[in-house]
């Protein structure tokens, strides 16, 4: 009798996995459609790594040779210069940002439910995930950084899988890769992976031995790690110690403003949601653990890194040296980590999977709102980038660019200015070099801007000074020493407030304008004009 009732049950736990399997499936496509629906997608740093992608392809081309220098090495971004290097040489600029977010989406989804799975949970607890799937950095437009995460948590999961014997090679393959994307992801999946290999040796050794075990067992892949930051410093690094920004934001990190708010007011509601979701489990479940004196297990190191990470997001500046943005990347890695300890400890009594399910329910309420909330803000935003490359073709063939904004769309954007870098997307279009790129001013890329062709100090003062509304240029004086600047994007005039266009600062720069280039172009709706230098030949005029 017992057997036919087993049986019959069988059935329906097969239906109900394969339920919250689609569920899962359909929570992680949400965001996939959203970035699809914007007849252009912008994120905030697409077009700088558009023109990045140009400049690469013409420092190998032998184009531009006296404004850009090749520097040899391994820095911890080749991997995306050169996938977008090549499909932009082929692809629609658009086509090209829109598939990297996707590929960064879909690959967060498939690694989240890797990562679950390794940790001894069902397919459904990836919903604790899923709310930094699309998360502010990826609208920020740190594509690097964002793809780099699914390589960074596979080698987690590996670890998960073999905590006891992880094996070298793979993590060292999976973690390289992952530092050839983008050098955070890696140093916060190398955190985790020690962290997840020192508990399992701590179930069965005492503290000193399961130091001396995990040093020992991950000594291939740390090693490697080793070399390739050796390397990096050697190559110049950040370009200096100077930290931006030191504890000034912690109380945004923790309370999980800085990992998830970007575009939309409601994405702050939906952050106290999560945090609270996740405080909230965590502590219950650590409480039941304690009660109940359940032994430490590996997947607890994801509770480590955690919390290692969440103080150190916390504690991070905002910029060190040219590395930027450091305490809002470091902070994903907080709710991503410890979604996923919540979802690890399913294996728990009643009242522990009461928590876990009732927090991944709420996660996915959050998960699906997010990019919900975006959707409005993306299609306006998309109407101005598309507006914008109508003036591609009346920019020279293989000129140089720079894009002033007088207006970024932080009127869309809460936390954001979106629509600064455009002109990347012009220099795809038209195989334009752009000044502007704050990548060709840094001493770790494979390409540089020779110091004739960087702003500073011949544009402007300061390497900020370029994320400004409207940037504090000196063109006229530029432009009378020599610098090799032949066409100038100017956006938002349509959107810009008075004070802005009738304050000193634009004034002098519009009259440098006018003295040296001529306008060549204006959008349907006025938010873009082209300049075009006097003594260059432009398609228009």
């Amino acid at each position: 009798m017992r057997a036919r009732v087993e049986q019959a049950r069988a059935p329906t736990r097969g239906r109900g996995a394969v339920a919250t399997s689609v569920i899962t499936a359909a929570v992680a496509a949400v965001p996939v459609v959203v970035v699809l629906l914007p007849a252009q997608l912008v994120v905030m740093d697409g077009g700088l790594h558009l023109s990045s992608s140009v400049a690469l392809r013409g420092m190998l081309g032998g184009q531009w040779p006296d404004l850009l220098v090749w520097r040899p090495g391994l820095p911890p971004n080749l991997l995306v210069e050169l996938l977008l290097g090549a499909t932009s040489g082929v692809l629609d600029a658009d086509v090209v940002v829109r598939g990297a977010v996707v590929l960064a989406l879909v690959g967060f989804a498939v690694a989240a439910v890797v990562v679950v799975h390794a940790a001894g949970a069902p397919t459904w607890t990836a919903l604790l995930l899923l709310p930094v799937q699309m998360s502010a950095s990826l609208l920020v437009g740190l594509l690097g950084f964002v793809i780099a995460i699914v390589p960074a948590l596979f080698a987690v999961a590996l670890a998960l899988r073999r905590a006891a014997d992880p094996p070298a090679a793979g993590l060292a393959a999976l973690l390289a890769l992952s530092w050839l994307t983008h050098l955070v992801p890696t140093l916060a999946a190398t955190i985790a992976v020690v962290a997840v290999v020192f508990c399992a040796a701590a179930a069965e050794h005492p503290v000193g031995r399961a130091l001396v075990l995990t040093v020992r067992r991950l000594a291939v892949p740390l090693g490697v790690l080793a070399v390739l930051l050796v390397a990096f410093a050697a190559s110049g690094g950040t370009g200096s110690n100077q930290a931006v920004g030191l504890f000034d934001r912690g109380g945004d990190v923790l309370a999980m403003r800085t990992p998830l708010v970007a575009l939309a007011h409601p994405e702050y509601r939906l952050a106290a949601v999560l945090a609270l979701t996740l405080y909230g489990a965590t502590a219950v479940l650590v409480v039941v653990r304690v009660r109940s004196r359940r032994r430490v297990v590996a997947a607890d190191g994801l509770l480590v890194a955690a919390v290692v990470l969440g103080l150190a997001a916390a504690a991070a500046p905002d910029r060190f040296g040219t590395a930027s943005y450091i305490g809002g990347r470091l902070s994903l890695f907080l709710p991503l980590f410890l979604g996923a300890w919540i979802g690890a400890q399913w294996s728990g009594p009643r009242l522990t999977r009461g928590v876990v399910a009732t927090a991944a329910v709420l996660a996915a309420v959050v998960a699906v709102a997010l990019p919900v909330a975006r959707a409005g803000p993306l299609l306006s935003l998309g109407r101005d980038l598309a507006e914008v490359r109508t003036l591609a073709p009346c920019a020279p063939a293989g000129a140089t660019i720079a894009d002033l904004s007088v207006a970024g769309g932080d009127d869309r954007a809460t936390r954001m200015t979106p629509l600064i870098d455009l002109s990347g997307y012009l220099a795809a279009d038209r195989d334009l070099l752009d000044l502007r790129n704050a990548a060709g001013s840094v001493d770790y890329y494979v390409w540089t801007l020779t110091p004739a062709a960087r702003p500073v100090p011949r544009l402007v003062a300061s390497d900020a000074d370029l994320d400004e509304v409207p940037p504090p240029v000196t063109l006229g004086a530029a432009v009378a020493a020599g610098y090799p600047l032949e066409t100038v994007l100017v956006t938002g005039r349509r959107d810009a407030e008075a004070a802005v266009l009738d304050g000193p600062d634009w004034r002098r720069t519009e009259a440098d304008l006018q003295a040296s280039y001529r306008r060549v172009a204006v959008t349907a709706t006025g938010y873009g004009e082209l300049w075009v230098r006097k003594d260059r030949p432009s398609p228009c005029g």
